[in-house]
């Protein structure tokens, strides 16, 4: 009796799957300082599986788990495929047949057969299939039951999805991706797209500086404004970095904390939220030290953070 009261209470208490910004990133955020998710080490990317999960009504740690972006696709093991599909209450699958030369899988909707899945040896070895002398009857599962998800239940992952094998990526005998530490797809196509362009004329370069140090400032004002705090914004970014002249780093460096970090970092400096006044849009505007002529404010930094980044931290 007590067991099966223990039981209820853990079910009651499991974690919802989040849909609100902000939880999304304190989860993303504690994921990706926990260094365990090797494709996953910074915020933005915890945050953008998560939210691929979301869609599909899978809870966090799962995403974290079964979930990976590999070139702008959302791919998923096929164990966790399989999981959705016997989750969703509309779908369902029985393995009709599965050796290390085939793998046949019938799916069923609303309990009336819907299709067959059937992925064969010669199949693999047709499509490059990794790991057919190890694991065969796990990466012809693995094949049929991508195929048959995409063929015959596909909302049941929110649109088309791939397993990481099927996509070029190193998987082991479950199918899961061999996570290797590497930099966000996007930040590489903005390196490459910039060593494309022509070089800047000094005046361009300047004008660029200025506009990305205006973004800057109009989201550091965003946050503080967000989490209610007024009063000059020098001198709070001055108690975050602690410096009497913050540069343009210190205001990046600020923007890129996650919310606990910044709220405690001017706690530390005894600066605590209050009642904005009604003239907050006449503050000061924020000063920053100038930078010395011919340097670039962000070359000691790392690239900024996309512009859709640091509007989902200001809010």
């Amino acid at each position: 009796m007590s067991a099966d009261l223990v039981l209820h209470r853990s079910h009651e208490s499991s974690l919802p799957v989040p849909t609100e910004i902000g939880d999304i990133e304190r989860y993303a955020t504690i994921f990706a300082k926990s260094g365990y998710f090797q494709d996953a080490q910074q915020m933005a990317q915890a945050a953008v599986k998560i939210i691929a999960g979301a869609e599909s009504g899978i809870k966090p740690f799962a995403a974290m788990n079964g979930i990976y972006i590999v070139k702008g696709r959302t791919s998923m093991s096929a164990n966790l495929l399989a999981t959705l599909v016997k989750q969703s209450g509309r779908y369902n699958y029985k393995i009709v047949e599965i050796s290390a030369t085939k793998c046949h899988i019938d799916f069923f909707e609303n309990g009336e057969p819907c299709g067959q899945s059937v992925f064969t040896i010669e199949d693999a070895r047709k499509a490059g299939t990794q790991n057919l002398d190890k694991y065969a009857r796990n990466m012809l599962f693995a094949r049929a039951m991508s195929n048959g998800v995409r063929w015959y239940c596909p909302d049941a992952t929110a649109g088309p999805v791939y397993t990481p094998e099927e996509l070029g990526e190193e998987v082991d005998a479950e199918g899961e991706m061999v996570r290797k530490p590497r930099p966000p797809q996007v930040v590489q196509q903005e390196t490459i797209t910039q060593q494309e362009q022509p070089a800047e004329t000094p005046e361009e370069k300047k004008e660029r500086q200025e506009r990305e140090i205006a973004t800057l400032r109009e989201h550091f004002s965003a946050r503080l404004k967000s989490l209610r705090y007024s009063g000059d914004s020098s001198k709070l970014l001055s108690a975050i970095s602690k410096k009497d002249r913050p540069v343009v780093a210190d205001m990046r460096t600020a923007l890129e904390m996650d919310e606990d970090a910044f709220i405690a970092a001017l706690a530390e400096a005894g600066v605590k939220p209050a009642p904005l006044p009604a003239d907050e849009d006449e503050a000061p505007p924020l000063e920053l030290m100038p930078v010395p002529p011919g340097s670039d404010p962000f070359a000691d930094t790392d690239p900024p953070a996309s512009t859709q980044t640091m509007a989902a931290m200001a809010r």
